[in-house]
C-alpha cells in the first residue's frame, strides 16, 4: 500500500493507492487495514455531505514515474460514487518538487459530494514538499 500526503494549510493524507493486486478488491469503510484508514481520513477531509460510504474499491490505476491516475467506486446507502484523480508529480521553476492533485467525480457526488479543502487554482490542489 502507498499513500500520498500533501500539504496546505497542514499535511492532509491525499489517497491511499493499493497495489496492482489489490485492484477491484472492495474494502470497507470502517476497516483497519492501512489502506482502509487511509482511504478514511482521505473521505472525511473531501467528503463534504454527512454520508460516508460504506465500501470502496480502485476500479482502475495507470502510472508513470511522474503521473498517476486512480478511478474509486464508492457505495453508500444504495448510492455508487465513481471518482477520478489525477496526481502530477512536478518540480518549480524554483526547484521545489510539487503535487497537482485534481479530483472529478460525476452524477451526484460531483456535484455536492466530493470538495477540496484548498479551492486551489482552477480545481487543482497544489501541495509543495519543503
Amino acid at each position: 500500500e502507498y499513500q500520498v500526503e500533501g500539504y496546505y494549510d497542514r499535511w492532509y493524507t491525499i489517497y491511499p493507492i493499493v497495489a496492482p493486486a489489490q485492484v477491484g478488491k472492495t474494502f470497507s469503510f470502517s476497516g483497519t487495514l492501512e489502506v482502509e484508514q487511509a482511504y478514511r481520513a482521505n473521505a472525511l477531509t473531501f467528503n463534504t455531505s454527512s454520508i460516508r460510504p460504506d465500501r470502496w474499491k480502485i476500479t482502475r490505476m495507470e502510472g508513470t514515474a511522474a503521473h498517476l491516475f486512480v478511478e474509486a467506486e464508492s457505495k453508500a446507502k444504495g448510492i455508487t460514487a465513481t471518482t477520478r484523480t489525477d496526481f502530477r508529480f512536478l518540480v518549480s521553476a524554483e526547484g521545489k518538487r510539487e503535487l497537482h492533485f485534481e479530483t472529478t467525480a460525476g452524477g451526484i457526488a460531483g456535484m455536492w459530494i466530493f470538495r477540496s479543502p484548498n479551492p486551489g487554482d482552477n480545481g487543482v490542489f497544489r501541495a509543495v514538499s519543503y
